[in-house]
């Protein structure tokens, strides 16, 4: 039900994002977003890339309700966050409610590094969430960052099963507030996140994709990456 006029503001909203010079304000922006109290929504099979800022963000204000229980699953994200070190999944909430019970899940993310950007797989801007769930998903880049949180005030954050992968097998760079981790397994101890119980149920493989790490290809053909 969208008015032709809130199409256009979008539409200007991507335009700028993807210029050379995009919103400096972008981290509250993406190619697709749940926004200021979008509960129980679910964004699958998409095929985003090629964005200077976010992919999907699920988002909130201080002064709107926070967006819960939305599900971002089944998607293809490839290098976005190209210029701003933006991410390719985000949950934004200035102040205020905490986003709840948001779940991202069996995505496929490929992250490309160039020049000085490091762009980020999943990253948590909010304050504090509530059982946010990270599952199932693989992240595939060469020197980037994994998982950024802001702060690491977050109730019931579940992240589990996931795949890595970085060609280089040293540069897991994962920002955990004040902490940045180099190493998946030091992260994981630390933080008790990829363990069901006292098993680890990290995954540290390739996942074989077919060309995952080039800039400007696959456009409409996500089977190709």
């Amino acid at each position: 039900n969208a008015t032709e006029n809130s199409v256009n503001q979008e539409e200007a909203i991507v335009d700028n994002l993807n210029s050379v010079t995009p919103n400096a304000d972008a981290k509250r922006i993406a190619i697709l977003y749940f926004d200021n109290g979008s509960d129980s929504c679910i964004a699958e099979y998409n095929y985003i890339h090629n964005n200077a800022g976010n992919g999907i963000l699920i988002s909130g204000s201080a002064t709107t309700p926070a967006s819960d229980y939305n599900i971002i699953r089944y998607n293809i994200l490839k290098n976005n966050g190209l210029l701003i070190n933006q991410a390719s999944i985000a949950i934004y909430q200035e102040n205020g409610p905490q986003p709840t019970g948001n779940i991202i899940q069996n995505n496929t993310i490929v992250l490309k590094k160039i020049g000085s950007n490091i762009p980020i797989g999943i990253r948590l801007l909010s304050r504090s969430t509530i059982n946010t769930r990270i599952k199932n998903n693989i992240i595939l880049g060469d020197s980037t960052i994994i998982y950024k949180l802001d702060s690491t005030n977050h109730t019931g954050l579940y992240i589990q099963g996931n795949c890595y992968w970085d060609r280089t097998n040293f540069n897991y760079n994962i920002v955990w507030g004040n902490t940045t981790y180099t190493d998946l397994y030091t992260w994981q101890n630390a933080t008790g996140q990829e363990k069901n119980g006292v098993t680890s149920v990290l995954l540290k493989f390739n996942p074989l994709l077919k060309n995952p790490r080039t800039y400007k290809d696959t456009i409409n053909n996500p089977y190709t990456i």
